[in-house]
């Protein structure tokens, strides 16, 4: 693990807990799986385990790149409006009203891996050939 580079790239990450798993309700429910969007929160990762009965949480928005620095820099500096913002980009994707989505939002969590003191970066990447090379190394390692 210790020769795998550390990308210098940024990534940030946006969990929301819900009373209700709204995303699953509906005519086209989703049941795990991730939604791809042009707006601020891009990435939306839905869990693929619970039931119906259960509160929701969900990764409302997965960043990497100039998309993490502006959602990174905006949950720190401005943590209120940033909720607001991924709130509203929700109720869109979703067709939702987003005052009573933000009425259904009881808990949230912003990570900006670039503010973690105690992380060296969001990922590692293994470069060309590495991946043959350090899985085969650690697959047989006894």
């Amino acid at each position: 693990m210790r020769a795998l580079p550390w990308t210098d790239d940024h990534s940030t990450k946006v969990a929301l807990k819900f009373k209700t798993r709204f995303w699953e309700e509906g005519s086209s429910p989703i049941k795990g799986g991730s939604s791809t969007t042009d707006m601020p929160i891009r990435q939306v990762v839905y869990p693929s385990y619970g039931s119906k009965d259960d509160t929701g949480v969900i990764i409302a928005s997965y960043t990497w790149s100039d998309d993490a620095d502006a959602m990174g820099n905006l949950s720190v500096h401005d943590e209120p409006r940033a909720l607001a913002l991924c709130i509203d980009n929700l109720a869109k994707l979703h067709n939702k009203d987003p005052v009573k989505l933000k009425e259904a939002c009881i808990g949230h969590t912003f990570m900006d891996w670039a503010a973690e003191k105690h992380a060296l970066g969001a990922y590692a990447m293994f470069t060309p050939g590495q991946f043959k090379n350090q899985f085969m190394c650690a697959n047989h390692a006894t």
